[in-house]
């Protein structure tokens, strides 16, 4: 009996498929019969219809679409087809009404995203979206509803999800939300104008099974205190995940704060972006016990999260996905202990070094740097709080100098970095460094900060560097 190759069988080659990039399946499904019969379902697993892909094509591979993203546009005949074992359905177009009649012949989708699209009609739809048994996420923005009948439709419907993601647009009526219960709701996703924040307050009230809640919108002081009240009371007993994103900068009392991380069930992700001041040793304190499995921290615009508390996360978080802080002191980084978030993704701080040490202290920081090697974000702003006023003063060089010379190269391990940023900082960014970056940031997408203060210099990179998909953020400052 012939042997058979590991890579033949069907069983591994189906696990191999889903660590390989999608640039390259098509080179994997063309190597034999047995590949192609693997790899197949693997490239039309989703569908962008702003991709150019003959309809005949998509007619022909229908059975193994199980994703649908429409964009802005889509062909003439589209709503008209069908796609028997689609799971995932997103519409961001304001598209013809066929479209309506498209998301309903698909009753079996588990998950439904409706982006900047007017449903009509709204009470027929909500009805025949009850039917819709497999739904466990739906994500709306540009809630539109007048009639209470509607409304309360939607919050039957609402009663079934696991997770729900709701910006709200115009509401005649609350309906009937302040007697339903929400059980199976695990991930909540709010956004609101100041019109419609009690409703939030009512809806999460009414969500005890909550373990994510993300609240947007025109937040202030006082619903945040009001929030803190129904987590210390643990209204949310498996609550392991905050983001907090207000429209407006503002600062809560630190026992806030504190009422928030004691009422969590434990602290997995705690985002509170736009809020200064509250941060303190206290906090500090209480989210100690979280750093084993603490996985996002985001208090970029808090001062009081200071640099030696950054550190000490860095050094003690081992799944850290995520950390956005105001301050690194590169003095206090190389003095402190190795970092063992190996998992980052995400790193956003500004990394001061005292006068005249950078020569000596950058190589070293970026060698710890180096060993992020999942680093996809790498946001390196300074505080614009400290610009001079006047735009001939020079802004004092006391963070990192991203030339070869200075040691960029030893960055060559980040191969997944596509987002790199250093706004409010002066460069001296030549072609050389460009053409690096391009070479060894494979997946390298946006660049923001001013690269170069020579006009001249700073056209011939951003002409260089979009010829290559690579946008640039170039600011004045």
């Amino acid at each position: 009996m012939p042997s058979i190759h590991p890579l033949e069988l069907p069983e591994i080659l189906s696990q191999v498929s889903t660590y390989v990039a999608e640039k390259s399946l098509l080179s994997c499904a063309l190597v034999s019969k047995a590949w192609h019969k693997v790899f197949i379902p693997q490239i039309w697993n989703e569908l962008l219809t702003n991709k150019d892909i003959p309809d005949e094509a998509v007619i022909s591979h229908c059975h193994l679409i199980k994703t649908i993203d429409i964009l802005n546009t889509v062909v003439a005949d589209f709503p008209k087809w069908r796609f028997p074992n689609l799971d995932t359905l997103s519409v961001t177009y304001e598209g013809p009404e066929e479209l309506t009649e498209f998301i309903l012949a698909h009753p079996n989708i588990s998950h439904l995203v409706l982006r900047r699209y007017t449903l009509n009609p709204e009470a027929e739809f909500w009805t025949q979206l009850l039917g819709f048994h497999n739904l466990k996420s739906f994500s709306v923005t540009r809630l539109n509803i007048q009639q209470e009948q509607e409304m309360n439709i939607f919050w039957q419907l609402c009663t079934r999800l696991e997770k729900l993601d709701l910006t709200i647009g115009s509401l005649s009526s609350l309906g009937n939300l302040s007697s339903m219960e929400f059980s199976r709701l695990q991930r909540l996703y709010l956004n609101s104008s100041e019109d419609y924040m009690p409703l939030s307050l009512i809806l999460l009230q009414r969500c005890p099974s909550l373990t994510t809640i993300f609240w947007d919108g025109a937040l202030d002081e006082r619903l945040i205190s009001e929030f803190s009240q129904f987590v210390k009371a643990r209204t949310w007993p498996g609550l392991e995940n905050l983001l907090i994103l207000p429209e407006d900068t503002f600062s809560i009392p630190q026992e806030v704060l504190s009422d928030i991380i004691r009422g969590m069930h434990r602290v997995v992700t705690l985002s509170l972006t736009d809020l200064t001041r509250t941060f303190g040793p206290e906090s500090m304190e209480l989210i100690r016990p979280h750093f084993a499995h603490l996985k996002e921290l985001d208090f970029k615009s808090d001062n009081g999260l200071t640099s030696s508390m950054a550190l000490e996360i860095l050094s003690s978080c081992p799944s850290l996905g995520t950390l956005a802080v105001p301050l690194i002191e590169a003095a206090e980084m190389v003095a402190g202990k190795p970092w063992v978030c190996t998992r980052l993704e995400l790193l956003s701080a500004y990394f001061r070094f005292p006068p005249d040490s950078l020569d000596e202290l950058q190589p070293l920081v970026l060698d710890q740097l180096s060993k992020l090697t999942q680093l996809q974000t790498l946001c390196t702003d300074a505080d614009i709080s400290r610009l001079p006023d006047d735009e001939s003063t020079p802004f004092p060089q006391e963070t990192f100098d991203w030339r070869l010379e200075k040691g960029l190269d030893k960055l060559s391990t980040l191969r997944s970095l596509g987002y790199f940023s250093f706004r409010y900082t002066y460069q001296k960014i030549g072609l050389q460094e460009a053409e690096w970056m391009v070479k060894h940031w494979e997946d390298l997408f946006f660049v923001a900060g001013v690269l170069n203060m020579d006009p001249e210099v700073k056209m011939e990179l951003k002409n260089y560097l979009n010829d290559r998909g690579i946008h640039i953020g170039i600011l004045v400052r």
